[in-house]
């Protein structure tokens, strides 16, 4: 997971409580021997990738990145992990350490949520890619082996992969972060389809919900992509960011042939994205994105709509961006794939997948 790792989805697939918040009790969930352990985890979760740490570690202790714990038990979790035999790590080098004799891992690579994918590589510790722990926890899950390498039959796994940040981004108001760490898992699912044998594999891809996030008016394809010739055009069209998605919309004056940025009722340019409300709301006429100074993610100034910290403009004042009510799509491949289609509810893929690990939940 690229969030914490108590957090509310991954949560979900181990624990049982009433507020979603409460990380700290959600960890002791996953605690094999804990008065409040899920028992119905059996002998316990055999890897746990993510972060979240300060939800493991005390209030008076430092962890092991410098940081303090959040929990007011005073319990130290990793090593309470460690006596029920859990290999334990927090950065890459012990990551890439872990082997299938490692198992069970927790593995807890930053105090909170992990880095978007954009600001990973400059992370003090280091830490691991969605599509790094994706292959890992297929590596170390796909013999079957459990409990310090002592062998087990393979009865297969299920395995929940989180890209949590592409959510965070969106409530910042932040397209670029979203987009990068959207690009990240579509890493992290292709190297799972080619990773695994997809005649016994079913992988499943989805959202819990969507964005009020949006692609505005008529965006022209790249110059270099279009399919007819255009007379003349504005020099940045030529060159415009992330193919289009990061920049202004442009058009073609139908009179002229000429490719300018396309404008709203007052002739001023828009982005390509926008938001229906968050922190990109200007509060204030509107000025070309090429030259507005709205602060944008850390107080910085943005030097345009391409700038990792610009904020897309946003209809609606909010401190943080909502969700919206748009359906969202499934996706999936392998064995029972061909149940899935068309407008299903939620819980379908529950089914789904019960189905495929031999529970026989109906439809």
């Amino acid at each position: 997971m690229s969030t914490e790792g108590p957090h509310a989805t991954p949560a979900a697939t181990f624990a049982h409580i009433n507020d979603r918040n409460n990380e700290s009790a959600i960890a002791l969930q996953a605690l094999p021997g804990d008065p409040t352990y899920n028992t119905r985890l059996g002998d316990g979760i055999d890897l746990l990738f993510g972060g979240g740490r300060q939800f493991f570690v005390p209030t008076t202790t430092t962890d092991d990145e410098g940081s303090t714990g959040s929990r007011t038990d005073g319990r130290d979790l990793r090593a309470e992990f460690q006596g029920k035999g859990y290999s334990y790590v927090y950065n890459t080098a012990g990551f890439h350490s872990l082997t299938k004799k490692s198992l069970p891992v927790l593995g807890l690579f930053e105090r909170s949520h992990m880095e978007y994918e954009y600001d990973r590589p400059s992370d003090a510790g280091g830490e691991p890619s969605i599509t790094d722990m994706t292959l890992k926890a297929i590596e170390l899950l796909g013999s079957g082996s459990r409990k310090n390498g002592r062998p087990s039959p393979n009865r297969g796994y299920f395995l929940m992969v989180e890209s949590g940040r592409i959510d965070h981004a969106h409530h910042e108001g932040n397209a670029f972060r979203a987009l990068t760490d959207t690009q990240e898992l579509d890493r992290a699912i292709g190297a799972a389809a080619r990773a695994v044998d997809l005649r016994d594999t079913l992988i499943i891809v989805s959202a819990d919900h969507s964005h009020v996030f949006n692609i505005a008016g008529y965006p022209m394809r790249p110059l270099n992509e279009l399919p007819y010739p255009v007379a003349s055009y504005d020099p940045p069209f030529a060159s415009l960011a992330g193919n289009g998605i990061f920049d202004l919309a442009y058009d073609v004056n139908l009179a002229t042939r000429h490719v300018e940025p396309a404008t709203d009722g007052n002739g001023v340019p828009y982005t390509t994205l926008v938001y229906g409300n968050g922190p990109g709301y200007r509060g204030a006429a509107r000025v070309d994105p090429r030259i507005d100074a709205f602060p944008g993610r850390g107080g910085v100034i943005p030097t345009g709509p391409d700038h990792p910290a610009y904020f897309q403009e946003a209809a609606v004042p909010m401190g943080s961006e909502t969700h919206s009510g748009e359906e969202v799509a499934i996706y999936a491949i392998g064995p029972g794939s061909d149940v899935v289609r068309g407008t299903v509810k939620n819980t379908y893929i529950y089914r789904v997948m019960a189905n495929a690990l031999g529970f026989r939940s109906g439809f």
